[in-house]
């Protein structure tokens, strides 16, 4: 049994000269609270680390730097994609798919124009006036064209819109497709979606390429790192070749999902001189056209393609070091993100604060491939990709820093 300490009589005496003067010794007396400790304190994860995007591939930061180190473009690709080829790739056209579900359309031209009906047999073209707008709507099992509000045509196929001057283009007008109302080269094509339309623009691959390249890389690098702007032309040209879909009625996407592509309004003379430049040349291994992907920044080293997209090793997509992208702002992280344990939790998708988070693989380069978060309700197995998703951040190269701050310095920090 655990006895209580006695108080000794000096320290008793003490005790009751310190009693209220209406206190006796032998009275009830209030006790004094004992102050209760309270952690001011909150954890937050600090991701430290490097890159912006998949890390596959050609870094453009990276070749921008090469290139004002004096690279050329093809010794450029060849770092990156390795044991491979420059080759003489096909022409033609690429279908992008600009937009699905468009009720209507207005369009116009500053050159003659016309409209096509694919679906009729013979095939007959209506001849539009320059800058004269045009509405094209789903009507039914038609597509209707209007002018002022008059119906002027109704087709039963496909349409196809068309400059009769090769080097004009085609304008839309009003709320656009994508960013706005922009101008392509080419035609357009309106294919009837279930209850609206589908709008493809069919254009040249070189014309495709000057709107796709300085959406891809700022055109002022034309200026003093030409060789990478070349680079990411052939990049380009040869990651639409082998990604396209060629069938049904579009090919690539305008954004992400394939490149980013803006028409007319994005081109620039300098970017344009790099694609005439580099015409028709694509990479090949051993033989074939690569999927040559490309992304921003690597950090200091790309990544194996079967740590990011799954699937077989490739032998021109291996991990290269890439000292030289450096210049890129994002090579570290100046500013990383940080989250407090409740924010990361929430984030993550779990019902609680997380308590700890761990890499438990990681890449060649080293991008994170598994990590381990835990909560009071346990532990969950997360992919880098999955982390980067949820978490906003620039790339899976990252580690978590872990710490107990003041809750006002956690909310300065977060």
């Amino acid at each position: 049994m655990h006895k209580l300490p006695i108080p000794h009589p000096v320290v008793l005496a003490v005790a009751l000269l310190a009693l209220p003067a209406t206190a006796s010794a032998g009275s009830a007396v209030e006790p004094v609270p004992t102050p209760v400790a309270t952690d001011d304190k909150v954890t937050i994860y600090t991701f430290q680390g490097r890159g912006w995007g998949h890390g596959v591939g050609m870094s453009q930061w990276g070749a921008r730097g090469r290139a004002l180190a004096g690279w050329s473009a093809k010794r450029i690709l060849r770092h990156y994609y390795r044991n491979t080829q420059l080759r003489r790739g096909p022409s033609g056209a690429i279908r992008v798919l600009l937009a699905t579900s468009r009720k209507r359309l207005e369009l116009t031209s500053p050159v003659a124009w016309q409209v096509v009906d694919e679906g009729a047999n013979p095939r007959r073209a209506l001849l539009l006036r320059p800058d004269d707008r045009y509405v094209f709507i789903r009507k039914g099992n038609t597509i209707e064209l209007r002018k002022a509000g008059k119906r002027v045509a109704r087709f039963r196929g496909s349409v196809r819109i068309q400059a009769r001057v090769a080097s004009s283009h085609i304008k839309v007008i009003g709320p656009g497709l994508g960013e706005g109302g922009r101008r392509y080269r080419g035609a357009m094509r309106l294919h009837k979606g279930r209850r609206a339309l589908d709008v493809v623009n069919q254009v040249n691959l070189e014309q495709y390429l000057y709107g796709v390249v300085p959406r891809e890389v700022p055109s002022r690098w034309t200026r003093d790192a030409a060789a990478a702007v070349e680079a990411q032309a052939i990049a380009a040209r040869t990651y639409a070749l082998a990604t396209r879909k060629d069938r049904g009625t579009y090919d690539v996407f305008p954004d992400t999902r394939s490149q980013v592509y803006g028409g007319v309004d994005a081109e620039s003379r300098g970017t344009t001189t790099a694609v005439k430049r580099t015409r028709r040349t694509v990479i090949t291994y051993r033989g074939k056209v690569i999927t040559a992907f490309f992304f921003s920044t690597s950090g200091g080293r790309t990544e194996n393609n079967e740590n990011v997209f799954n699937g077989a090793p490739l032998g021109y997509l291996r991990s290269v070091p890439d000292r030289f992208d450096r210049v890129s702002p994002l090579h570290r992280w100046s500013d990383p993100p940080r989250f407090t344990a409740a924010q990361l939790g929430a984030k993550l998708g779990f019902s609680g604060p997380v308590t700890s988070l761990k890499v438990i693989r990681r890449g060649r380069s080293p991008r994170v491939l598994t990590a381990v978060a835990a909560t009071a309700n346990g532990r969950t197995t997360i992919k880098g990709t999955e982390l980067r998703a949820k978490l906003g951040l620039n790339d899976t190269w990252f580690t978590p820093k872990r710490q107990r701050v003041s809750r006002q310095r956690a909310a300065q920090l977060t």
